[in-house]
């Protein structure tokens, strides 16, 4: 279900995202996915229509997914990925590992593909074995508008967080039509078996750059 909130340029305000958010759970959605963040300054006191309408959300048993943003910080998360109660996305590459324009902090919950160009490697060993910057990675391909006609094609040539955070929303809704949790889950049920069965890269651990690991579908839902 595609709820515009944001216009042409990708610029939108808090009132209108909450709107859309609160128009998704009252037609249903089980799954609402936030490819957008706010600036880096914006606090939570700034947004309250946002964090009610995701409180709203929860409430209603909705999982909620959101980007950790793309400008490649280590400084924490932006709104509303920071937000309570909802899955936080990094973004890995083709290799693997952290994308260069990935946010990292301690809010991340997971990561998922993202596409585009490795993040310089961490002195653990993971990286440095994985990693590969001077390479250029290849992007993802999504369903989005493509050309002047603007119908429904797959372009290529797309990479963010933004492309990171769908692929967990999927899973998410996987989880729920599996009914692997049964049949209502709780949304923090959902997040923590995503999180469980998250394949762990980088440092042992959740950690700032990862979360709790890649993302691992097969193993969700085994």
């Amino acid at each position: 279900m595609p709820v515009r909130t944001l216009d042409v340029s990708g610029a939108g305000d808090a009132v209108t995202i909450a709107k859309g958010i609160r128009y998704a759970v009252r037609h249903h959605a089980d799954v609402i996915n936030l490819s957008l963040e706010f600036a880096p300054f914006v606090t939570g006191a700034d947004i309250p229509d946002v964090l009610r309408a995701m409180a709203y959300a929860r409430r209603r048993r909705v999982v909620i997914t959101a980007v950790a943003g793309n400008e490649g910080t280590t400084t924490g998360l932006p709104y509303p990925a920071r937000g309570p109660g909802v899955i936080a996305v990094a973004a890995t590459t083709e290799h693997g590992c952290q994308a260069g324009y990935s946010n990292a902090g301690p809010e991340v919950d997971v990561a998922a593909p993202g596409g585009g160009p490795d993040a310089v490697p961490a002195s653990d060993p993971w990286d440095v074995e994985h990693c590969r910057p001077e390479e250029v990675g290849r992007s993802i391909v999504q369903e989005t508008f493509a050309g002047a006609s603007m119908r429904f094609g797959l372009p290529s040539g797309y990479y963010g967080t933004s492309m990171a955070a769908p692929h967990v929303a999927g899973l998410a809704a996987l989880i729920l039509a599996s009914k692997r949790l049964g049949a209502h889950p709780r949304p923090a049920d959902v997040e923590r078996l995503i999180e469980a069965t998250a394949r762990d890269i980088g440092p042992p651990g959740d950690d700032a750059r990862y979360g709790h690991g890649l993302i691992d579908a097969a193993a969700a839902l085994r």
